[in-house]
């Protein structure tokens, strides 16, 4: 198969791309400050300045963004690694799927 394409000749293509989601944390009352920056480190590979700042933005405004933009495949399967891990080291953790508790994401033309 083969294609012809003439000089001066316009395409029009369309490309569809896909939606933007933010990985937000949200702060709760039973995850201590030293778990979330373990989480932070571990998982969304934050260094250890980054992962404080963003533990300490959630803890004083009530959430803090850890990653944007993604997929929202890579946004699930982050909070799904979040999840385990948390689960292996036996710490508090919600999450949400727009909208529940620890990590939560949306989309960022909302």
């Amino acid at each position: 198969m083969s294609a012809i394409i003439k000089e001066n000749t316009k395409l029009n293509l369309k490309i569809k791309l896909p939606k933007n989601y933010k990985i937000i944390l949200l702060n709760n009352e039973q995850t201590s400050p030293e778990a979330v920056v373990e989480v932070l480190n571990q998982i969304f590979l934050k260094n250890a300045q980054e992962s404080k700042q963003i533990m300490l933005k959630a803890h004083q405004t009530g959430k803090s963004i850890v990653s944007c933009p993604v997929t929202k495949e890579l946004a699930e399967a982050k909070i799904e690694q979040a999840c385990f891990f948390c689960k292996q080291k036996d710490i508090a953790f919600g999450y949400t799927k727009p909208n529940y508790s620890a990590l939560k994401f949306e989309s960022e033309e909302e």
